[in-house]
């Protein structure tokens, strides 16, 4: 194919992340105004996970890719050396940027919510990208790297529990990193696998 043109599945999915992006801000303010901030945060990933994290992958890349996505690959030591770095800025923006406390109940929903986006989160916006995109870094890499933390607006707009500008800058720093080491390892897994520490540490601490 040439590099220069996109076929309709990658025109598609360029054009997807905008319209996600606004349809959920508009379904999480109705949700705000439905069932209040607090219940609504939680109530838009039941929309969000099915629609764009599991039939969205679904369509872009088909069930076989998807499961190649999770087949292991050894990245160098520069690429475990990266992984470090998503909960750790995490740690740090929990204790010095959002230090609203974690009530019992809260956490117990918060962890299983931090292995849902780990997983989820990183087939669609580093595993479906750059399996559409391999050698393509702008709309492979960049463009879901930026609207990563654009879509972070959405819930964050409405969250009791964080900052939206502090969950969106961390969300665009943590979508490069876990972009990179997708690239290089050709697989979602230790992306994954950090992703889902990161919501447990800003869970649990």
């Amino acid at each position: 194919m040439d590099k220069t043109s996109l076929n309709k599945k990658q025109l598609t999915a360029i054009i997807a992340l905008p319209i996600l992006t606004l349809t959920m801000v508009i379904i999480y303010r109705l949700f705000a105004r439905l069932f209040g901030r607090k219940t609504a945060w939680y109530a838009g990933f039941l929309v969000y996970w099915p629609v764009w994290c599991i039939f969205f992958p679904l369509k872009m890349i088909g069930t076989k890719k998807l499961r190649d996505l999770f087949k292991w690959h050894r990245p160098n030591t520069l690429g475990w050396f990266m992984l470090i770095f998503p909960p750790a800025i995490t740690f740090l923006g929990r204790f010095v940027l959002d230090k609203q406390p974690r009530q019992a109940k809260e956490k117990t929903i918060l962890v299983f919510m931090s292995f849902m986006n780990g997983i989820l989160e990183e087939v669609l916006w580093r595993g479906v990208y750059i399996e559409l995109f391999p050698n393509n870094p702008l709309w492979g890499n960049i463009w879901p790297t930026i609207w990563f933390a654009l879509w972070h607006y959405a819930p964050g707009s409405i969250s009791p529990l964080a900052d939206v500008w502090t969950l969106m800058v961390g969300a665009g720093v943590l979508g490069a990193l876990l972009s990179w080491v997708t690239k290089q390892s050709r697989s979602v897994c230790l992306a994954a696998a950090s992703h889902t520490i990161s919501g447990l540490v800003q869970s649990l601490c």
